[in-house]
């Protein structure tokens, strides 16, 4: 396990995703990072009323409008996740995601309705499709990619158990 004095360390973190296929669980290859997990915001609805005398006007949540993630990784000749990428971006295909924290190594399994979380894993996992995908190269490196996922409503977070 890697969380140490009750963090998470971030190696050992893992991106599944259900494959193109849709009956295949395909776990990223050498991700170097993910930022935008559980972000969003939420539209403000305005329920002021005109006879209100107070200083303030008052506000109720809309509907949330969740933040895509960008995730760098390393491209590997002939890896079936980064090709099975390149196939979802293309079909606009909306999958199953799931971050596996560091706290164990189990693999999610597939449900009817995308990837169940592993027990004793702490897991984020969501619906979304592939918004953006870029591959990039430069002098005196290793060409890089980066996965741009948009989610489709809610992020679950589930702790380890």
């Amino acid at each position: 396990m890697a969380v140490i004095d009750g963090a998470f360390e971030t190696k050992g973190t893992h991106l599944y995703f259900v494959g193109s296929n849709g009956s295949t669980i395909r776990r990223l290859t050498c991700p170097t990072g993910i930022t935008g997990i559980n972000g969003g915001t939420k539209d403000k609805i305005d329920t002021t009323c005109l006879d209100n005398v107070s200083a303030f006007r008052t506000y109720i949540g809309g509907f949330a409008d969740p933040s895509e993630l960008s995730v760098p990784f390393i491209l590997y000749d002939g890896d079936a996740t980064h090709a099975d990428l390149v196939t979802l971006q293309q079909s606009g295909d909306t999958v199953g995601w799931l971050v596996g924290l560091s706290d164990a190594t189990t693999a999610p399994t597939l449900a009817s309705d995308g990837l169940e979380p592993p027990a004793g894993r702490t897991t984020f996992n969501f619906e979304g499709y592939v918004a953006n995908l870029t591959f990039d190269a430069a002098v005196n490196d290793v060409v890089r990619g980066t996965l741009t996922i948009q989610p489709s409503g809610f992020t679950q977070y589930h702790a380890a158990v």
